[in-house]
């Protein structure tokens, strides 16, 4: 099993020193953990598909790839949970959040693809399935008679959104799994905050065990209060 780290060079510091940590912690391997790094400032969007292309070119079709956003900290029992519950014919969403995918989240273990959680913070995909999903890209990308395609494609975000309207036109009988309690939370506001667009509210896990996770993780960056911003220095050797 391999696990891919989608960040950009501002967060590699968070990245490297406390999360690859955090999973090695857990009996993860280094050399199964990925980093995806956007140095290139490619953007949410572009820069998820690079990834895809590289798994095309790179890694075994008849594996799969747990995808993490640079913003989470890990349950307890994450790396477990990340080997029982991958599929085949289906992918595995490790969040929801409270604020988003509300309509759907009591819909809880296998779901279809039209009531998915689409939590890419945390997501096991097939490889066969991202890479089908960049060549779909590159024929849907700039389709002026689909919703939206190309206006959300020059945007360079949706990332989620395309990869579940791929998966529906061509792996319509395929399913989405969805896991309760979730295996990662939210934690940008302790970081830094949004990269992209800065905002006033935390957005972390609807389905969140607290077991101390947060609190150690506050302990390791060096403060106790609730919301504090953290960032590293663009120009700071890791």
């Amino acid at each position: 099993m391999k696990y891919m780290i989608h960040t950009h060079i501002k967060r590699l510091w968070y990245v490297q020193r406390f999360l690859i940590p955090s999973m090695i912690k857990q009996g993860i391997k280094e050399k199964n953990i990925l980093i995806w790094l956007d140095n290139k400032n490619r953007g949410n969007l572009y820069s998820f598909l690079d990834s895809c292309k590289y798994i095309k070119e790179n890694e075994n079709q008849n594996e799969i790839m747990w995808h993490l956003q640079d913003d989470v900290v890990i349950s307890n029992d994450f790396y477990l949970k990340t080997l029982e519950y991958v599929f085949d014919d289906g992918f595995t969403c490790g969040f929801v959040s409270k604020k988003y995918n509300n309509n759907y989240k009591d819909i809880i273990g296998i779901s279809d693809l039209y009531h998915s959680w689409l939590s890419f913070l945390c997501i096991a995909i097939p490889n066969k399935y991202a890479s089908e999903f960049y060549e779909w890209m590159l024929i849907h990308r700039y389709d002026e008679n689909e919703f939206e395609y190309k206006k959300r494609y020059l945007s360079n975000k949706h990332d989620d959104f395309f990869f579940i309207h791929f998966m529906r036109d061509k792996h319509k009988d395929a399913f989405s799994f969805h896991l309760k309690p979730n295996i990662v939370n939210h934690i940008d506001y302790l970081i830094g905050g949004s990269i992209n667009k800065p905002r006033d509210e935390i957005v972390d896990a609807y389905y969140w065990v607290d077991n101390g996770e947060i609190d150690s993780l506050k302990n390791e960056l060096g403060f106790n209060s609730n919301i504090i911003m953290l960032g590293g220095d663009d120009n700071e050797e890791i």
